[in-house]
């Protein structure tokens, strides 16, 4: 969410940001993801099953 209201994004947008980092964090063996870039957080929220990583 912090991220999202950093780059001015309103509060739905950020809501789903923050919805698919929690998703592709669960994924993860460690308790934090270091996603590569934005496209990859969006592909998860549109429900894209093939995340590259």
């Amino acid at each position: 969410l912090l991220y999202g209201f950093l780059k001015g994004w309103n509060s739905e947008k950020c809501a789903q940001f923050g919805w698919a980092s929690g998703a592709f964090v669960v994924t993860l063996l460690d308790d934090f993801g270091l996603p590569a870039d934005e496209e990859m957080i969006w592909s998860i929220w549109e429900g894209n099953a093939r995340v590259k990583r």
